[in-house]
């Protein structure tokens, strides 16, 4: 688990804070130096022509796929998330963003503590008792759905409780943010919340300003299409936005395309783009084809062979932030022979880590050094290993393989780069003796065979996760805690001493003590190796000329109301 010009009269800056951190009546001022953080049917797939280049206000992007459900706590989807992302934008809060100069980028301000780095969403005020375990929020006035109606305490509250009932991830991000149900969240007024957490959670701002599993929700309407069968409305939601932020589902042709138009009832700073329309082209050969012929005007996730030649036309250009993606190989506990921990170090040493910052990313990827990513608070230089092939067989031969191993190295076929750094790792590896065999998976069976319990895999390319929340004990926990407990541990990572520092690290405010104990697992983690960790790569965009305004949170989702065209 997870984005200037002038808006009308509005400087840049005042713009994106607004249209990130204000959907109602009017907070905090904004320093000029930040920019913080801010019914449709279903039909059968059918070939259609991609609609014309942007004209006016209407933004066209290529992406994969539409998403199979626009309610992603029940049905999580990268599809998904990107609609989420501008039908909601967050929950309570959002990040505040800064621009980075070198990029031309707005970004997620993730070296600040506690509520530091957010500001309100839907939130006006809040308070945080002196223990740390109880924070009040005031809700806006005035913030209203689609539907035109307002966002009350009453809405906050019933999606919480579908966030348990329906047991998707929306539960997981309480968890983490030291919530054990529902009732933990209670209703004081009209427009005021309280949390009772189980510990000071160093998490709770940041972990709401990236949430938008499980809505917030405007449970008025929603409770119009609830049945007794269906008391939570999954039938409804799955086709349907209702939610408060700039932008709501107009169109849905699932596996052909999907509308955005601006919420009637949006009270930020005034949208660019007032509608934005996403078509299904799965190949990204296909999606880059149709950039360059000026079909759309944004081909997402394109792999950076692609981006090159996007580079290289005068017409299109690639917007970059050093973003949190990360590449790695997961080796998985209790398969043998990788449960061994020297050979796990001969695969370390074998591995040729610059090859593919160079012919993958085209070294436009900075070398992985820790399960923290370096933009984020807390990160260190842990990861130690470089290529060393002769002491990748010396590591063989004192593990009890003086004449080598054999592994088979599982990776998503549909992940282009993924498929890159597997070739160029088996190349690495056997001149080590160590016998690769690649196994190329359709992702759905990739996903399965990779989040058994315990996995199927023994070794395995990733390139298509990122620590969604900007804190180091999170960066550590999300996929490597827990052992077979974490759906997310596909490494199958068990350690006690690991699981013990972390639990305690998730309980306890920032600061020395804390980074103590998030500095510690990060050395466990280099030093146990149930990942080699080759690259963090960039956030892309890839897009016409003339778009700009862009904006990275860590879920590197595209926030269409930042962007604006020249």
């Amino acid at each position: 688990m997870f984005r200037k010009n002038l808006f009308f009269a509005l400087s840049a800056t005042v713009a994106v804070a607004m249209l990130l951190g204000g959907c109602g009546a009017p907070g905090t001022p904004i320093a000029a130096t930040e920019a913080p953080a801010a019914g449709a049917t279903v039909a059968p797939a059918a070939t259609e022509a991609p609609a014309p280049a942007a004209t006016e206000n209407t933004l066209v992007v290529a992406v994969a796929n539409t998403p199979p459900s626009l309610d992603i706590d029940v049905t999580a989807s990268a599809e998904g998330e990107m609609v989420m992302a501008n039908t909601s934008g967050g929950d309570l809060f959002s990040y505040k963003f800064v621009m980075n100069p070198e990029y031309n980028v707005y970004e997620a301000d993730l070296q600040a503590f506690g509520d530091k780095g957010v500001v309100g969403l839907l939130a006006d005020t809040w308070d945080v008792s002196a223990d740390g375990k109880t924070v009040t929020v005031h809700l806006k006035h005035g913030v209203k759905s689609q539907y035109g109606n307002e966002f009350t305490a009453d809405d906050y509250i019933w999606s919480w409780q579908r966030m348990y009932a329906v047991n998707g991830t929306g539960w997981f991000i309480g968890s983490l943010i030291t919530l054990t149900s529902d009732q933990d969240i209670k209703k004081i007024d009209d427009y005021t919340v309280q949390f009772n957490l189980q510990g000071p959670s160093p998490i709770f701002f940041k972990a709401l300003a990236q949430n938008y599993y499980g809505g917030p929700f405007d449970s008025v309407e929603a409770k119009k299409h609830a049945t007794a069968d269906d008391p939570w409305a999954k039938d409804w939601l799955r086709t349907n936005s209702a939610t408060y932020g700039p932008y709501m589902v107009d169109k849905l042709v699932a596996g052909v395309e999907l509308d955005l138009v601006v919420n009637p009832y949006w009270t930020g700073a005034p949208v660019y783009f007032k509608r934005v329309i996403l078509k299904a082209v799965p190949d990204s050969s296909a999606r880059l084809a149709l950039l360059q012929a000026g079909q759309v005007d944004i081909a997402w996730e394109l792999n950076e062979l692609e981006l090159q030649s996007v580079e290289s036309n005068p017409a299109l250009q690639v917007v970059r932030a050093p973003g949190n993606n990360e590449l790695y190989i997961g080796l998985v506990q209790g398969k043998p022979p990788v449960d061994n921990l020297k050979v796990r170090q001969a695969l370390a040493y074998a591995t040729p880590y610059q090859d593919i910052l160079d012919k993958v990313y085209y070294g436009k990827a900075r070398r992985m050094t820790s399960l923290v990513p370096d933009i984020y608070y807390g990160h260190i230089d842990a990861y130690k290993f470089d290529t060393d092939y002769a002491k990748a067989k010396a590591l063989l031969a004192e593990a009890g393989f003086p004449d080598g191993i054999d592994i088979t190295l599982s990776y998503n076929s549909a992940a282009k780069e993924a498929e890159q750094a597997a070739i160029l790792v088996k190349s690495g590896w056997e001149q080590a003796g160590i016998r690769t065999t690649l196994n190329a998976m359709p992702t759905a069976v990739y996903a399965d065979a990779k989040y058994a319990k315990p996995s199927k895999l023994q070794a395995f390319v990733e390139n298509q996760q990122n620590p969604w929340t900007g804190d180091p004990g999170y960066a550590c926990s999300i996929y490597l805690k827990g052992g077979l407990s974490n759906y997310t541990n596909a490494a199958n990572f068990a350690n006690a001493t690991y699981d013990s520092i972390l639990t305690q690290a998730m309980k306890m405010p920032d600061g020395p003590e804390r980074l103590a104990l998030t500095t510690q697992a990060q050395q466990i983690g280099a030093d146990e190796l149930p990942w080699i960790e080759i690259g963090w790569f960039n956030w892309r965009v890839a897009a016409k000329k003339g778009l700009e305004g862009f904006a990275w949170a860590p879920d590197n989702d595209i926030r269409f109301a930042t962007v604006t065209s020249k």
